[in-house]
């Protein structure tokens, strides 16, 4: 199957932190554009949860130690969502339908 520039450059934007929604609904009768804008979202929802719960964890744990373990830990989770989202610009760049291991299972389950 042949992937159009278009759908490339749609999928690209899909990737962009909020932005998933484009393609998603954009291109309806692209599986291509479906499934890459479905993954994007879970991958921003994943760092979206973790940031929240960082932050939670932050209010209560106050300075220290532990704090400096939940900000790097939370840098960390920062560093691999900038890696993956930066992994599946690349794939979408070249015309694949790359899974993200547990990402992808969770996007397939989703109805946008």
């Amino acid at each position: 199957m042949r992937i159009s520039g278009a759908e490339r450059a749609l999928g690209i934007i899909g990737y962009l932190p909020l932005l998933f929604l484009i393609p998603v609904k954009v291109k309806r009768d692209s599986l291509f554009n479906q499934f890459h804008g479905r993954q994007s979202g879970v991958l921003f929802g994943l760092w979206l949860a973790i940031a929240f719960v960082s932050f939670i964890l932050l209010l209560f744990v106050g300075t220290g130690i532990l704090s400096m373990i939940v900000m790097a830990l939370f840098f960390i989770a920062t560093g691999l969502y900038l890696l993956f989202m930066l992994i599946g610009m690349l794939k979408v760049a070249l015309g694949e339908r790359y899974r993200m291991p547990v990402v992808a299972d969770v996007a397939l389950l989703l109805r946008l």
